[in-house]
């Protein structure tokens, strides 16, 4: 499939540079933002072109929010990793008393992962529960969002140097499955564990 013929030169090679296939891109001629918005998104299209030309220097590439792409490509990349078929796992640690909220490819080497480098400190994750949706990278914004109130971070040494070990969630796994039970995006469940030693102390702000 070939790029469509209205899109300019410079505006192939960018989308080329950043690994837009030609079937993520949408034509907006005719659209409001509000409805190329719309379409994109049923569409699972993540670039729009032949929209308003952006006041810095007159770009017509934008993202379905209608960020210029071309000016500030970070924007394009956080839609990509939204658009993410994917796994969401939920991860436990009883040392730290702490739950882990995550976005994976391939979920069954997470456990492995996350002790082999201490996340957060710790060497005794376990991974509770995971969801598959076709949009996995967004419905792991939505479950981090609906649990923001309990979001912490630990500290931890890792790759010769101290990181932040942030998607640390200090609550009850109670209120991590309720979270889950009213999610808007569709998912299934692949993984459930017996969770019930993780009931920990809700992190009050």
């Amino acid at each position: 499939m070939e790029y469509p013929n209205e899109l300019s030169q410079s505006e192939k090679e960018f989308l080329k540079s950043h690994n837009v296939l030609p079937e993520q891109v949408f034509n907006a001629k005719g659209f409001s933002k509000s409805e190329y918005r719309l379409k994109m998104k049923a569409e699972g299209q993540i670039v729009a072109f032949n929209t308003t030309p952006c006041n810095a220097a007159g770009h017509k590439l934008r993202t379905r929010s209608g960020h210029c792409v071309m000016c500030n490509s970070a924007p394009l990349g956080f839609q990509k990793r939204n658009d993410l078929s994917g796994y969401v796992y939920v991860a436990g640690s009883i040392l730290g008393q702490v739950l882990k909220i995550g976005f994976s490819n391939n979920y069954e080497n997470r456990e492995y992962h996350l002790n082999n480098q201490k996340y957060g400190g710790f060497d005794d994750w376990k991974v509770l529960i995971v969801l598959h949706g076709a949009n996995g990278g967004n419905l792991e914004l939505q479950l981090q969002s609906k649990l923001r109130k309990y979001s912490t971070s630990r500290e931890y040494f890792h790759d010769n140097h101290y990181q932040e070990g942030n998607e640390l969630f200090q609550c009850s796994i109670l209120k991590v499955i309720e979270a889950i039970n009213n999610l808007e995006s569709p998912f299934k469940i692949v993984l459930e564990k017996e969770s019930t030693e993780y009931k920990f102390r809700n992190l009050i702000k």
